[in-house]
């Protein structure tokens, strides 16, 4: 029986070409081996499945093969490719930075460096999760690498660069790797499918990209294991059901039951998906998504092969998004974010899931502050437009609400003892009390702002009731004041009879200013 060789390893790259998502890095090394510009020590960071140790393999067997073609590639059929493939060469020694991480294991490097490789022109360290070692191997290790040999080469791949000291990168050239494209996977992805003569639909393998999160050696581990479950066909159920993922069907059935307002029907809804045994955690997860494919549905940009959708899928999507709008969406987002965001997601009990999706059907039907500030400035532009509108709006004004001045008496000063004589009290007639009263009527319009208007102004026929002024109300300083006649006769009886007002006082908008009026002599 022959032995199976699993898919991340049978796939591996052999060549740089065959490498996926870190062409930069691939085309840096080529052309240091073209140019001959080989440096001493190379740290290869980046996170799991990314490249590290297979780039770093290719190119130590890249500076040592015989048969080195044109475009800097390993030829993988001389005797030093051939023993670097197998694992048995001299001139790479593979090195696991966790399990030999003490003074001692660096110590044995140190002292093996000074014999030359015994066929191959470079010996190759290769240090795996270089950022465990300890701080004394690291100190250890800093004069070799600052002056090795001509013919020794250390590779570095590590996950946490920041637990590598300063003093070891700055001896390196560094290279990050980046996370693999999500295309760029489901490419390799279908290679795979194609070399193994199998099946797979496009959604499945895009389900696995994305469950990847930018790792190839994931996704061709999960690959190996789907095909498996599948038994050579695999499809978009199957790939949901092995990853614990909501099926679509079950989603969109909690979509119906909160467009229903339909409690009882939510109920059956999460019932099902709970008795699946999904964990609320997941539930959650896969609602958020599920809630974010509504959105970009109504934004006219949700793509069923990005988002590894069935045609059946996309259109129901495309039907059942008409019942939300925007902003219900994105509240019912921020209501169930804090629930998956975090590292450690809390657990749900069965009562609590099902008061967050009714509380879910709540955000759906309640209008928003911004729904309800659209429709008043829609309707302010309709009402502004209608010919009818400014003729309605005269019509329902309160004419009890304009200011006015009611049939009040004016009341002067009794008669001021001056020199022992008794001043005249004039009268003021209706005319001129009706320009003063006006005056004083554009002042308070300046200082409120707002439109006084006055019907009507009555004097009362009655003679003139005298009032007692206070002392402080009295304007003692007649140069700064401007004496006002009001009668001719006045003038010639009392030519230094003066009238100015005291004071001016009001309520409110309904109620005008009582005006005082004091005479006072020069």
């Amino acid at each position: 029986m022959q032995m199976y060789q699993p898919i991340a390893r049978k796939y591996r790259p052999k060549l740089f070409k065959e490498v996926f998502g870190q062409q930069i890095v691939i085309d840096t090394l080529q052309n240091a081996i073209k140019n001959q510009r080989v440096a001493a020590n190379y740290l290869f960071s980046g996170t799991r499945g990314t490249g590290k140790t297979t780039i770093a393999r290719l190119f130590a067997r890249a500076i040592n093969c015989e048969n080195l073609s044109d475009e800097a590639e390993p030829c993988n059929h001389c005797a030093s490719c051939l023993q670097m493939l197998g694992g048995a060469s001299m001139e790479l020694m593979e090195i696991d930075g966790a399990s030999n991480r003490g003074i001692d294991d660096i110590r044995l490097i140190s002292e093996g460096v000074a014999f030359a490789p015994p066929k191959g022109r470079f010996r190759v360290y290769l240090i795996d999760e270089v950022h465990m070692l300890t701080k004394e191997a690291f100190n250890a290790l800093l004069k070799t690498l600052e002056e090795p040999p001509s013919y020794v080469k250390f590779f570095f791949a590590t996950t946490e660069p920041h637990k590598v000291p300063l003093t070891i990168q700055s001896r390196c050239q560094k290279f990050d790797l980046q996370r693999i494209r999500l295309e760029t996977i489901i490419s390799k992805l279908e290679s795979i499918v194609s070399d193994q003569k199998l099946q797979a639909d496009f959604a499945s393998l895009s389900l696995i990209a994305e469950a990847a999160q930018g790792s190839m050696r994931d996704a061709e581990s999960l690959l190996d294991q789907l095909l498996c479950t599948s038994n050579g066909s695999l499809t978009i159920e199957i790939v949901r059901a092995s990853l614990g993922k909501v099926s679509k069907e079950g989603l969109f059935t909690i979509d119906r039951a909160i467009q229903k307002r339909s409690i009882e029907d939510l109920k059956k809804a999460s019932d099902s998906l709970l008795l699946s045994g999904k964990e609320t955690s997941l539930l959650i997860e896969d609602l958020a998504e599920h809630l974010r494919n509504h959105l970009l549905c109504l934004q006219k940009s949700l793509d069923a092969k990005s988002y590894h959708l069935s045609e059946a899928e996309y259109q129901t999507y495309q039907e059942l998004s008409q019942n939300y709008n925007q902003a219900s969406l994105l509240e019912m987002l921020e209501l169930i974010y804090p629930f998956f965001h975090q590292p450690t997601r809390p657990f749900l009990s069965q009562q609590q899931f099902e008061t967050l999706l009714i509380l879910l059907m709540k955000k759906n039907h309640r209008p928003s502050i911004s729904a309800i500030v659209e429709r008043l400035e829609e309707l302010e532009k309709k009402l502004v437009k209608s010919p009818s509108f400014s003729k309605e709006l005269s019509e329902t004004i309160d004419p009890s609400s304009t200011l006015r001045i009611d049939s009040t008496p004016v009341i002067l000063n009794p008669p001021i003892e001056h020199n022992d004589k008794k001043e005249q009290v004039v009268p003021i007639d209706e005319k001129t009390l009706v320009e003063e009263i006006d005056l004083v009527s554009a002042e308070e319009k300046i200082e409120s702002k707002e439109t006084v208007e006055i019907q009507r102004v009555k004097v009362a026929p009655h003679p003139p009731i005298h009032e007692t002024l206070s002392t402080d109300d009295q304007i003692t300083d007649t140069k700064a004041a401007q004496p006002v006649s009001l009668d001719t006769q006045a003038q010639k009886s009392s030519p230094s009879l003066t009238l100015l007002p005291a004071s001016v006082r009001h309520q409110n908008l309904i109620q005008f200013a009582i005006v005082e009026w004091n005479a006072v002599p020069q």
